[in-house]
């Protein structure tokens, strides 16, 4: 059979002890530092996610507010340009009546400077006719 020798049983018990020694000094604080990075790297991931889902929302929510900003540019545009388009027709309106009446104006002026040339004429005509009948006899 196998002989075992003390020595065996030294060594043995040395190795034992050994592994017990480095697990007690080496592996736990080992394995306790890892399962801490592990934990920091787990809250570090949670944190980003976090992030990421808040930069989402944000993200919506600014979209939102671009869209709705540009939907009110877009309705006060459009009513500055009606606002604008219906004072131009004003404009053009009181300008043209205001053309109307400087014409009419200038057409009763013309008509009645018209009126007394006429009266002028009818009355030098009359002059001239009886100094000329005046001058025949």
């Amino acid at each position: 059979m196998i002989e075992l020798q003390k020595w065996f049983f030294v060594l043995l018990a040395n190795f034992i002890v050994l592994i017990i020694l480095l697990r007690i000094i080496l592996f736990k604080p080992l394995l306790a530092l890892f399962a801490q990075r592990r934990n920091i790297v787990e809250e570090a991931m949670a944190a980003v996610r976090r992030y990421n889902e808040e930069r989402t929302r944000n993200q919506s929510l600014i979209e939102n507010e671009v869209i709705n900003t540009n939907e009110k540019i877009n309705t006060i545009i459009d009513t500055l340009k009606n606002e604008g388009v219906t004072l131009q027709k004003e404009y053009i309106q009181k300008a043209q009546e205001e053309a109307l009446s400087m014409i009419e104006k200038a057409g009763k002026e013309i008509s009645l400077e018209a009126e007394k040339a006429r009266q002028s004429l009818k009355s030098d005509i009359v002059t001239y006719a009886s100094e000329i009948l005046t001058k025949v006899l």
